[in-house]
């Protein structure tokens, strides 16, 4: 795993950890985790792959949880 990835890692967890409660980055880690074990099938299991998925689902999961949403009361 290079430099970049290590990074990525690192700020994963603090961003899990920050948002321990909130369903939106914990979501994008389980997708990105789902998302690369089934590629892992058809490109051979590595935990390395697997990880980078769990990163960037962590990531996307952060990115989501910036865009503000309507909270209309009837």
């Amino acid at each position: 795993m290079t430099f970049t990835w290590a990074a990525l890692a690192v700020i994963s967890v603090i961003l899990l950890i920050a948002n321990w409660r909130k369903s939106v980055v914990w979501g994008g880690f389980t997708l990105g985790i789902v998302v690369s074990l089934i590629a892992s099938i058809f490109v051979g299991f590595d935990w390395v792959f697997i990880a980078k998925g769990g990163i960037v689902g962590v990531i996307c999961g952060q990115i989501l949880n910036f865009i503000p949403t309507e909270n209309k009361v009837s």
